[in-house]
């Protein structure tokens, strides 16, 4: 299946901002009149940051700054419970410089924001997505325990239900970021919404929709620059070329290759999820060897002893590449990798038709290739 936003606390990916975002927040429950606690919690840069107050007669208030807008959440610890309690009374806000007013009276969940729309639109945002949750928490359950996914009708069912979900779950999205274009809790959105890597056929006409002070900012720049090297090598364009030397220091060019399928599988000797994945891709690649596919390794390592030590254990039988230079690998620069596993698939004429195929998904789309 494919991704799923998670909503649970919806935090989304981090923005560079040059300057300090100074908040201020005041609050009133009207009929809280025993001491408690109440907690502030933002995203940062370096993590969660925590701040609290006592309730004195129902009121409290926060001042603070952070170095980007950030979604944060008000949270009061009643008697018995714990910060992390489930089920806790807890209001998410939006911070990005501008006073809140908080009105309510015996509960910050069923409390209401004053003045402030951004917040006010942003609740309403979490409100519209926690069916989704319920819906794919539903249906995962479903893929745990049935009969269904063990069969291929059963698995293109629970894909189809997930498809659904999943396009729900998008115009949400995508109602909430063309809202609003003019503040930049529309990119947190969108960026969000892309996931990381972002697919830039579906991200990069929305971007393109913000005001201009969104995209000239420095959080839009960023974003924009990873778009552009994204489109390097999106889905229908020919992969860039380059040449690496291959375990005998021979120079092999990926253009070399024309004429197959080619696996273009981005990996390295110390990368664990690379070591668990490589006895699925040894399974493929034995499968489809004879049927004009092959697979290009590109190292991400610098000691050549251990990339050679793990083909050899791995038991690794196609072509592997590397110029020893970890992530400054050139290939892995050009090709804007951030993390890895990551792979590409390539036609026979050198264009990619896939990116990022594992567990099953590779050998189920080359099953639809060779069938």
């Amino acid at each position: 299946m494919k991704r799923i936003v998670c909503l649970i606390f919806l935090f989304f990916p981090t923005l560079l901002f040059a300057q300090k975002v100074r908040y201020t927040i005041e609050g009133t429950l009207e009929k809280i009149n025993v001491p408690l606690k109440i907690y502030l919690v933002c995203q940062t840069n370096d993590g969660f940051v925590v701040d609290s107050a006592m309730l004195i007669q129902g009121g409290f208030s926060f001042k603070g700054s952070l170095k980007k807008p950030s979604e944060a959440s008000l949270i009061i610890v009643h008697e018995g419970a714990g910060l992390k309690s489930k089920g806790s009374d807890m209001l998410p806000l939006y911070l990005d410089g501008e006073a809140i007013t908080i009105r309510g009276v015996d509960s910050i969940r069923s409390a209401h924001i004053v003045g402030y729309q951004v917040s006010v639109d942003y609740q309403k945002f979490l409100v519209l997505l926690a069916p989704i949750q319920v819906r794919m928490d539903n249906l995962m359950a479903k893929t745990t325990g049935g009969m269904a996914q063990q069969t291929r009708e059963g698995k293109a069912e629970l894909q189809r239900q997930f498809d659904v979900i999943q396009a729900d779950q998008k115009m949400i999205f995508i109602d909430f970021i063309k809202s609003h274009m003019q503040h930049v809790i529309g990119l947190d959105v969108l960026k969000a919404l892309g996931g990381n890597p972002p697919n830039v056929s579906e991200v990069e006409p929305l971007f393109n929709l913000f005001a201009s002070e969104i995209k000239n900012s420095e959080a839009g720049k960023v974003y924009g620059e990873t778009l552009r090297q994204l489109k390097v090598t999106a889905l229908g364009v020919v992969a860039p070329e380059f040449s690496q030397n291959d375990i005998d220091g021979k120079p092999i060019t990926l253009s070399s290759l024309r004429g197959k399928y080619v696996l273009v599988d981005f990996w390295a000797s110390w990368c664990g999820p690379c070591r668990q994945e490589n006895p699925r891709v040894v399974k493929v690649f034995n499968e489809f060897k004879s049927k004009n596919f092959t697979i290009l390794g590109v190292s991400l390592d610098k000691n050549k002893d251990s990339w050679l030590n793990a083909i050899k254990s791995d038991q690794l039988t196609w072509t592997h590449v590397s110029d020893l230079r970890g992530w400054q690998n050139e290939a892995a620069q050009l090709y804007n990798v951030k993390s890895i596993p990551q792979n590409f698939l390539l036609d026979p004429n050198g264009m990619i038709i896939a990116k990022n195929l594992h567990e099953g998904e590779l050998i189920e789309k080359l099953q639809e290739i060779f069938k």
